[in-house]
């Protein structure tokens, strides 16, 4: 059972990936997301890489209406949703996974870490504002160098799906709760 500030840590991941707000989830939300993302990293539309981002958020909706849409219809809701994440602690192992695939979408230049705006830009793609995603930025840059390398993404991957500390960085993985 997930506690009530893990649901609500959920909830809000749930939100984000909720892009038109119809209270589901499904490819057109993730389409919209890698879209945002791509537009918002300076791809032009209908480029290769703006192809390959759109493609790569497609890949991962197929993954978790694979894994969360229970009854099969195309599409996944906040109960199946927040029920696929309460099976999180048995997966623990995936967090690396995870991270990888975050650093992966976000990483834009290529430099092996995330630059401040380089997550702007991807939080800004799944609607959180330019000075939330600037507030959550400097709370996940845990040494304050301007970037959130592989390891400090890890931990803040590891406290926002599993952590209890409200006050942890990675809570602000997201932007603020």
């Amino acid at each position: 059972m997930l506690t009530p500030f893990r649901q609500r840590k959920f909830a809000r991941l749930f939100d984000l990936y909720d892009a038109n707000h119809d209270g589901d989830i499904d490819a057109a939300d993730y389409a919209r997301m890698g879209e945002g993302i791509a537009t918002g990293t300076g791809c032009a539309p209908g480029s290769a890489e703006y192809e390959q981002l759109r493609a790569n958020y497609l890949e991962y909706w197929e993954q978790l209406r694979q894994a969360a849409d229970a009854d099969q219809d195309g599409k996944v809701t906040r109960q199946e949703f927040l029920a696929y994440y309460e099976t999180l602690p048995t997966m623990q192992e995936t967090v690396a996974g995870i991270a990888q695939t975050m650093l992966q979408l976000t990483d834009r230049d290529g430099d092996g870490k995330i630059s401040r705006a380089e997550f702007a830009a991807n939080l800004q793609a799944i609607g959180v504002d330019a000075p939330a995603a600037a507030e959550a930025f400097g709370h996940l840059d845990r040494d304050g160098d301007g970037f959130i390398d592989n390891s400090e993404l890890l931990q803040n991957v590891e406290d926002f799906f599993f952590g209890e500390d409200p006050n942890a960085p990675g809570t602000w993985l997201l932007g603020p709760l």
